[in-house]
């Protein structure tokens, strides 16, 4: 299974400020252009917390299956939202078993630090967002992955943010 993790981030490198809120800086060029990618792919993996502050955002969507990466087990699926756990090779397992090979990362930064450090990311697109939040959370979490990275592409189609395509080299 392919995964590909597309967040936005400030320069200081955070997904969103400490309250996990990202929404209003967050260019709205570049998240039509997450949101495009992610209906050409059809899934998109989330993290619990992320999905239960934008959840009404989530249960929106019509043509993308979101899967939620837990370890609380209180929830029930949808037609459109569901809700995995386990070791994060067994949760992709799932996605795959549903009939997907790519799947779309939206964070947040733990979920980011789980499969950075399990090594199951192929793919980054990093768009930088032209400011500094100071604090806040960052990339991956609470994690430390080490990752060597081969710069794809860069992207400046979207005015003041910088994206960079990134192969995850093995």
């Amino acid at each position: 299974m392919k995964v590909i993790l597309a967040p936005a981030v400030t320069l200081d490198g955070f997904l969103a400020d400490a309250n996990g809120e990202c929404y209003t800086w967050i260019n709205p060029a570049d998240e039509a252009r997450y949101n495009k990618r992610r209906s050409e792919i059809g899934c998109e993996l989330v993290g619990r917390k992320t999905y239960e502050q934008y959840k009404d955002s989530y249960d929106m969507q019509s043509n993308v299956t979101i899967y939620v990466y837990t370890s609380k087990t209180s929830y029930a699926d949808t037609p459109r939202v569901k809700f995995i756990s386990g070791d994060i090779h067994t949760a992709l397992s799932h996605i795959k078993n549903d009939g997907f090979t790519t799947v779309l990362v939206s964070g947040g930064g733990e979920l980011n630090g789980v499969l950075a450090s399990a090594g199951v990311i192929n793919e980054i697109f990093l768009s930088y967002h032209p400011l500094t939040l100071g604090k806040g959370i960052p990339l991956f979490g609470s994690y430390n992955p080490q990752l060597s990275l081969e710069l794809l592409s860069t992207n400046q189609d979207v005015p003041g943010v910088v994206q960079h395509h990134y192969r995850v080299v093995r």
